[in-house]
């Protein structure tokens, strides 16, 4: 197999990824965009075994011992992973935050193994990460609780959209969403931090279903939310509450499944 140090070794285009982390030495604010991307990026992993669960719940990842370390090697596509194994391997596509939290501590993770792009997340590193996943950035609730939350006409901002966009479409359990900026439940307060409701129709799913999805969907919208901003995420029900307030208004989703795009 390919180079586990990340000397040498077949390169293919630049990702996106590798521009957060080229861009990551700038200051903290780059450096908090690359974990955030890091985080919500589409990682191939190889697995130990043909028998790999693709939901991430019972799969054994492949690991490499590196001078005693156990390293788990990640990439941000397959092509990277083909020449990095340089023969056919099994393997599975997770979510960074789900390989983040279902990791083993005491493995570390060598992103992009053979490229001149390649990131080693140290013991220290992912703990913190880990950290970052448990810290409270949005509220989920399952189901709406009946009583419609008040909320603007105004056009969510473009860029939130936008780095919502590829999480709704990859969670395949989502047919449509709406988003809105909630009016301050408190007038005196009004200003000091916008609120955001992400109103997403996941159909008859259990609620350990739309919590996977909202974990999901809430990690893409943090690199596009300000300090003093926040985002709710509920679940979609037509016959009360916000859903049937956003149908009673005529409010457009962001997202719509049969359609396929945004607006």
């Amino acid at each position: 197999m390919g180079d586990p140090q990340g000397n040498g070794g077949s390169d293919e285009a630049v990702s996106a990824l590798d521009r957060a982390l080229a861009r990551a030495e700038d200051g903290d604010a780059q450096a908090q965009a690359f974990y955030d991307a890091f985080l919500n990026a589409r990682l191939y992993v190889p697995t130990a075994s043909d028998d790999a669960d693709p939901t991430g719940d019972t799969v054994s990842l492949l690991v490499a011992d590196i001078e005693g370390e156990g390293i788990v090697p990640v990439f941000d596509s397959e092509a990277r992973l083909a020449d990095w194994a340089e023969e056919p391997v099994p393997f599975t596509v997770l979510p960074g935050h789900a390989l983040v939290a279902q990791l083993d501590p005491d493995l570390a993770v060598a992103l992009n193994v053979g490229t001149t792009h390649f990131k080693l997340f140290v013991d220290a590193e992912l703990a913190w990460l880990r950290e970052r996943l448990n810290e409270t950035v949005i509220d989920l609730a399952p189901r709406d609780a009946g009583e419609p939350v008040a909320f603007r006409d105004a056009a969510p901002p473009e860029t939130l959209v936008s780095a919502l966009a590829p999480a709704l479409r990859r969670n395949e359990y989502v047919g449509a969403a709406f988003l809105v900026e909630a009016e301050a439940a408190d007038p005196v307060k009004a200003g000091k931090a916008r609120r955001f409701l992400l109103v997403l129709d996941v159909g008859d799913a259990e609620e350990e279903i739309f919590a996977e999805v909202a974990r999901d969907v809430g990690i893409a919208a943090r690199s596009a939310l300000g300090g003093d901003e926040l985002m709710d995420i509920i679940a979609f029900n037509p016959a009360e509450g916000t859903g049937r307030a956003l149908i009673e208004r005529s409010v457009v989703p962001i997202f719509a499944r049969a359609q396929d795009a945004l607006h």
